[in-house]
This record gives structure tokens, C-alpha cells and sequence, in this order.
């Protein structure tokens, strides 16, 4: 099926092209004014582009101005919550993503960058077709590979490659790239300089949150496609996304008390498959 919306795929990819070099990159599920403001500020970009450091952190700093709407959202958040239940591969980390959710939205990057960096190599190996014990695990290089080459048969082949051609450029560039190659002025988000405790910088802003996140955003775009699992718009009749986007307001708003987070998030958490609950947690009262 030859995808309709051929402006949309043109300025997608002007804007992942432009947006790659700083850490960054378009996704879907933007309302207009949002993906306007994006591709006009991609344009000033690709008209004048920063002449050194200080001009580089502006755009970066703009660019993430004007994504973060798309992350900060109760609506959109809950909604890509709740989906990565339901697609393949995403299940299996689901609940990385939900207790990482949690994390961003009580302002504990450090906590959300920790549960979700570990699942995007999680999704990679369960999408290549890999599984624990099966032998020696894919090298990175062919992880990036496969998310860049494959092409299963899908009603939209046209947008299923331009969403893997960018995910495949930002775990090349960034998050999967040789530590002797990464631009670490533009970020630390490196899974071997993390995973690996190479270093104790920065790596946990809310701007690499924010990448961490939209990259899941993309991959379910993804998997959503290659499943024909398909949203014209965010449901508004969904319990489980009307349930956590009431939460994420709550904890934006209100603070709400220990016992309450507790019992609110230990519900939201058995609704992903994958979830173990601790049945010996200490009682921190009597």
C-alpha cells in the first residue's frame, strides 16, 4: 500500500537527517503545531547552522523545548504505556516502562534512565530473535543491521523504513556507538559508558530521558506496523490509559502520599505480563 501522506514522509525525514546530529529525532503521534514548530526550527537549522558549543547547546536546547510537550503528556504517555503491552517484543520489557514512567514523572531521572536504557537492548534481542541460552548473543552491529535491513511485509512499507532507518541511525550514532567515537559533548546516553560504569557524568538529564522515551515511542511505531496494530487517535474510552493518565496527573499535581504510590503503582505494574512481584518487601511500619 503506497502511504497517502507523502508530505509527511518528505518532512519526516528532512527532520531526522537534520535532528540525528544532536541526539535526536522526530516521532509520530505530534500534534501539528508540534511537528510544525519542529520542521520550521529544522529548517532555521539546516539555513544556519551552529558555528560552535555554546550555539550548539542553544538547538539543543530548542529542540528539546519544543519535544518535550510530546513526552510530558499524561495523555500521549499513558497511551505509549499501555500500547507497549501490546505489541511484541515491548511486552516482554513492559514494565521497564512503566516503572521508568513513574520515575520521570517524580522528577527521578537518574532512576528513569536506569530502568529504560537496559530494555532498548531487551527489545533489540527479542526482535532479532534471539533468547538467553540460545548461544552467544548478536553482536551490536548486527542488531543495528537488522532494525536498519529488515522489511517484513507491511501496509505501510514506506513509513516501516523510515521509522527504522532512524532508529537504526540513533543506536548507531549514539546509544550503541564505540565509546572512542561518541560526541559526549552532546551526550553521555552510551549504553557501554553507562552499563558499563565507564564514567559517573551526566548521563541521566531529562533530555536523555526524553530521547530514552520518544526512542520507545518509535520502536512501537514500529512493532505496530509490523503487527497491524493500528490508532487513527488516542482512545478516550480505554480504562488502563485513562487510569494512568489521571496517576501522572496526580503526581504532577498533588504529591500524593507513600501508601497511596505504593498500592496506585504495584496495580499498574501486575498489568504487564512480565512483572514479578516481591512477595518478602520489608513492613516499614507495624
Amino acid at each position: 500500500m503506497k502511504d497517502r501522506n507523502v508530505e509527511y514522509i518528505t518532512k519526516f525525514k528532512e527532520m531526522s537527517k537534520q535532528l540525528i546530529e544532536y541526539g535526536w529525532f522526530p516521532v509520530p503521534y505530534m500534534s501539528g503545531a508540534e511537528f510544525d514548530a519542529l520542521y520550521r526550527f529544522c529548517q532555521s537549522i539546516a539555513g544556519n547552522p551552529p558555528k560552535d558549543n555554546q550555539a550548539k547547546e542553544s538547538v539543543k536546547l530548542k529542540i528539546n523545548r519544543i519535544l518535550t510537550d510530546v513526552v510530558f503528556h499524561p495523555n500521549y504517555r499513558s497511551f505509549y504505556v499501555v500500547r507497549a503491552k501490546e505489541v511484541p517484543h515491548v511486552s516482554k520489557f513492559s514494565h521497564f516502562l512503566e516503572r521508568g514512567i513513574l520515575h520521570y514523572y517524580k522528577q527521578d531521572f537518574l532512576s528513569c534512565t536506569l530502568c529504560l536504557l537496559p530494555a532498548v537492548e531487551g527489545v533489540l534481542l527479542s526482535h532479532f530473535g534471539w533468547q538467553f541460552g540460545s548461544g552467544r548473543k548478536p553482536s551490536q552491529a548486527k542488531l543495528i543491521d537488522f532494525v536498519r535491513n529488515n522489511r517484513p511485509e507491511t501496509d505501510f512499507p514506506e513509513r516501516y523504513e523510515m521509522y527504522a532507518e532512524t532508529l537504526a541511525n540513533f543506536l548507531e550514532k549514539w546509544i550503541l556507538q564505540d565509546t572512542s567515537s561518541v560526541d559526549f559533548e552532546t551526550t553521555y546516553l552510551n549504553r557501554h559508558y553507562i552499563l558499563h560504569g565507564m564514567g559517573n557524568e551526566h548521563f541521566y538529564s531529562v533530555e536523555d530521558c526524553h530521547r530514552l522515551i520518544l526512542f520507545f515511542d518509535l520502536y512501537i511505531e514500529l512493532l505496530s506496523i509490523e503487527n497491524k496494530k493500528y490508532y487513527v487517535f488516542i482512545p478516550t474510552d480505554n480504562l488502563a490509559i485513562n487510569i494512568r493518565r489521571e496517576y501522572y496527573l496526580s503526581l504532577i499535581e498533588n504529591n500524593p502520599g507513600h501508601k497511596d504510590m505504593i498500592r496506585i503503582e504495584k496495580v499498574l505494574l501486575q498489568e504487564n505480563d512480565k512483572f514479578i512481584e516481591e512477595k518478602n518487601s520489608p513492613e516499614w511500619t507495624n
